[in-house]
């Protein structure tokens, strides 16, 4: 098994190597889209960090240790969920697109994804651990170095906003598909998305796929 933990250290890790080896690529991409090069790097750290915090649910946890895998609880939409609530300042004012990122980390992004919850079990989110989860990334910020590349002081989040209601996805879902429909600077919008996109992917596929090489 490898911890929710261990595996966001690891796509951590190579999200760092990631940085170095690429450090004139993300800054002339940076230069091309009128982006903050800091704010870039910093949101990357974040989306990582928070990627797989859906899996911090009583079932999921259970499904884990009776080595289950389970549809009903799909991680990514309630990583999705549980970002509404961590306050951060988005790449992209108008759109949420670290957010839409880590929704799409396992299925891609299309226009029905998460279209219907209705087969979706009710998850019971573990509030002590993920509030804990959340607090520690500044630790991993500095442990890990990142300070050479961004400023970060943790993350601020809404204390008492962590009961999951399929009603509030949803709408916060359709509403994250009204803005992107609205939005006019397409070309804008598919270049910074598809590359945080592809950086945030390579970071998670690997991290897992040495994990088990490794074991």
């Amino acid at each position: 098994f490898q911890t929710l933990e261990g595996h966001t250290i690891d796509s951590l890790k190579i999200l760092k190597e990631s940085i170095k080896n690429n450090s004139e690529v993300l800054s002339q991409f940076c230069r091309r889209w009128s982006l903050s090069r800091e704010l870039f790097l910093k949101n990357l750290f974040i989306s990582i960090y928070l990627h797989d915090i859906g899996k911090l649910t009583k079932q999921f946890q259970e499904n884990i240790i009776q080595g289950k895998s389970s549809q009903k609880y799909p991680h990514a939409y309630y990583s999705f969920f549980l970002l509404n609530n961590v306050k951060y300042n988005q790449l992209v004012e108008e759109i949420p697109l670290e957010k839409l990122a880590v929704l799409g980390h396992h299925t891609q992004l299309y226009n029905g994804i998460y279209s219907t919850d209705e087969n979706f079990g009710k998850p019971k989110f573990s509030e002590k651990e993920i509030k804990s989860f959340i607090n520690d990334s500044i630790s991993v910020y500095q442990d890990m170095g990142f300070d050479k590349f961004f400023k970060f002081e943790g993350l601020k989040f809404n204390e008492n906003d962590f009961k999951f209601s399929s009603g509030r996805a949803r709408k916060l879902l359709n509403q994250t598909k009204r803005n992107v429909s609205k939005y006019n600077k397409n070309l804008n919008l598919k270049s910074i998305f598809t590359y945080f996109f592809s950086i945030l992917q390579l970071c998670d596929d690997y991290s897992s796929a040495n994990f088990s090489k490794f074991i």
